[in-house]
């Protein structure tokens, strides 16, 4: 059974910290730092320099819902402003990309002629290439289209993130403030839920409190060494 989940990793002694999302069939919170060490290469060079992070936290967790799990990633790094402060080592939020921060060394210089060195420009694609392209494209997926349409559909089904959750977590890592007629609309989603489950996840929520070391944010029952209760300003 797997459960997504998205984590911080740091090291405060030199200031530097990375944050992931872990969404593999069968993976658990539990796997961070024992079995995944995350799939950065910054990171792996950080760790032999440095030694192991100081900071290794499990911000939340989404069961089967990978897609808030993905979602909450890319809003949690941009709340950071991971593309552009230093001290963050993700390169990319989204499919957006860091521009290179500081010149190139003259290794990197040199390593980039070398490479460049006989390189063979590529061979342009006629638009008879294109087209044929376009066709094959196109044959193939419609040919899964509804199998890959009812794989999504039974997955989807299996979500555990209530509108209400959703909403609360688009709200918190924006700063947008809900007007009363989304307001509304969440109190009436959530009394649709079985009281139960009302009751476990207010339950759940109240035991734990947010608090920050000033670059990252983690939600805990109890406050982690090096942090203070509260949230990131803007």
């Amino acid at each position: 059974m797997r459960n997504a989940f998205v984590y911080v990793v740091g090291w405060t002694k030199i200031d530097k910290y990375y944050a992931g999302v872990r969404y593999k069939s069968g993976c658990q919170p539990s796997d961070l730092w024992s079995l995944y060490f995350t799939s950065s290469k910054l990171v792996a060079k950080t760790r032999v320099e440095h030694g192991e992070p100081d900071i290794v936290r499990v911000i939340r967790t989404f069961g089967d819902d990978t897609a808030s799990a993905r979602l909450f990633e890319q809003r949690y790094l941009r709340r950071v402003n991971a593309l552009n402060d230093v001290r963050w080592l993700n390169r990319a939020v989204g499919g957006h990309f860091a521009g290179r921060r500081g010149p190139h060394s003259e290794e990197t210089k040199r390593k980039i002629a070398e490479k460049a060195k006989g390189r063979k420009r590529a061979t342009p694609v006629s638009e008879e290439q294109k087209q044929k392209q376009r066709e094959t494209f196109k044959k193939n997926y419609e040919a899964n289209r509804e199998e890959r349409f009812a794989k999504r559909s039974a997955k989807l089904k299996n979500r555990i993130v209530t509108p209400e959750q959703r909403a609360k977590i688009a709200a918190a890592l924006t700063g947008a403030t809900l007007s009363e007629e989304t307001k509304r609309k969440i109190g009436e989603a959530s009394k649709r839920q079985p009281k139960e489950s009302r009751e476990k996840q207010a339950s759940a929520l109240r035991k734990k409190k947010w608090f920050t070391n000033g670059a990252v944010t983690v939600r805990e029952e109890t406050c982690p060494d090096g942090f203070k209760p509260g949230r990131l300003k803007k």
